[in-house]
């Protein structure tokens, strides 16, 4: 394959998931539901997406949630399991109608401690990642309910969060 084929073969994948975007958004423009789709990078048309609620991203190829996922601010769901991230940025505590967030299958080694901003937050998926230690900013997190983290080598738990800790192993 040409580098202008391999150009060729992106672009028009781009505008397969592009026309997705639009035909989605057409029909409910607070959910988005791009989950098996391959996608190594997210397209930035969807950070203009500023009433979107919830957004699917789970089995991609994704390893790197873009800082602009800060302009979703009414996002209230997602789901970014099953990618390749190894981290989060630190804009992610700036979605603070975040509800629900699922990472479980990536490679993530740390959370970011902007985590702890994300107060509305009641369910945190953290399975089969590569974690050995929960930030204590989740302390913060009032309406937390639930923190699933099989999967982890987790050591430790801060003693606020043992009562959330949901599936995990004896310490």
């Amino acid at each position: 394959m040409t580098d202008y084929d391999d150009r060729f073969a992106k672009s028009k994948k781009s505008i397969t998931i592009l026309e997705e975007i639009e035909i989605q958004m057409s029909i409910d423009d607070r959910f988005l539901n791009l989950c098996e789709r391959s996608l190594s990078e997210l397209p930035q048309e969807i950070f203009q997406l500023t009433q979107l609620q919830q957004l699917y991203l789970t089995c991609n190829n994704l390893t790197e949630l873009p800082p602009q996922i800060s302009q979703l601010t009414q996002l209230e769901g997602l789901s970014l399991s099953s990618n390749k991230l190894i981290e989060l940025p630190k804009e992610i505590g700036q979605l603070s109608r975040l509800e629900t967030l699922e990472l479980g299958g990536n490679r993530i080694t740390k959370l970011p401690n902007e985590i702890g901003l994300l107060s509305r937050l009641k369910t945190l998926f953290l399975v089969y990642n590569e974690l050995t230690e929960l930030p204590v900013q989740l302390c913060e997190l009032k309406r937390l309910q639930e923190i699933d983290i099989i999967g982890n080598n987790i050591v430790s738990i801060p003693k606020c969060l043992v009562d959330k800790v949901k599936r995990h192993r004896k310490f």
